[in-house]
């Protein structure tokens, strides 16, 4: 990623944002990473705070493995993409969460 004062650039796929207001980056998903979601962060005063609001998508259901239909997709410990995507930004922010309010690391393993 490129820094260039309080703006952001990302190298592949062009996507851009103002450092201290919104990001956007591109997630690959999917065996091979044959999938992309474009994830959305903004940050916006509230009050004494800041609310953080992230958005991850578009999921098109359509695609094998985006979501898992019953009796098609049976891999033993494997998520489709959306499941995996709300577990992952869940517990993300939850960590943020730890940090900012508690001043603890709340991760179980390294990163």
């Amino acid at each position: 990623m490129l820094y260039l004062r309080n703006y952001l650039a990302q190298d592949a796929g062009g996507l851009t944002g103002r450092l201290d207001r919104r990001f956007e980056f591109r997630w690959p998903w999917l065996p091979g990473e044959t999938w992309e979601t474009t994830v959305s962060v903004r940050l916006e005063p509230a009050g004494y705070g800041t609310l953080l609001t992230l958005t991850d998508g578009p999921f098109d259901l359509r695609v094998p493995g985006v979501l898992r239909v019953p009796g098609v997709l049976r891999v033993p410990g494997v998520l489709d993409a959306y499941a995996e995507a709300l577990e992952g930004w869940g517990e993300a922010l939850a960590w943020l969460r730890g940090v900012v309010d508690f001043s603890s690391d709340l991760r179980t393993r390294p990163y």
